[in-house]
């Protein structure tokens, strides 16, 4: 990725982060439920952070990127 593309992938994260976030804010403010929402958003972010480093190490040199056909993607 390049510095261009990278800064474009961060402001789309962010616009809907904080989108998705100000939502929370406004239809769950002070239900017992918007705790566990909060955790589960935590932890999609957490999963997102391991793919975005794992994603890294693959273009490390010696290793390739392929993508799969969209016929693959569908039977995988």
């Amino acid at each position: 990725m390049n510095e261009a593309s990278i800064l474009a992938y961060l402001n789309e994260a962010y616009r809907y982060y904080d989108t998705l976030l100000e939502s929370i804010e406004a239809t769950m403010r002070g239900e017992a439920e918007r705790g566990r929402v909060e955790e589960g958003l935590g932890r999609k972010l957490a999963n997102a952070k391991v793919f975005e480093k794992c994603w890294g190490q693959m273009g490390m040199p010696g290793s390739t990127t392929s993508y799969l056909s969209s016929l693959s993607a569908l039977q995988a």
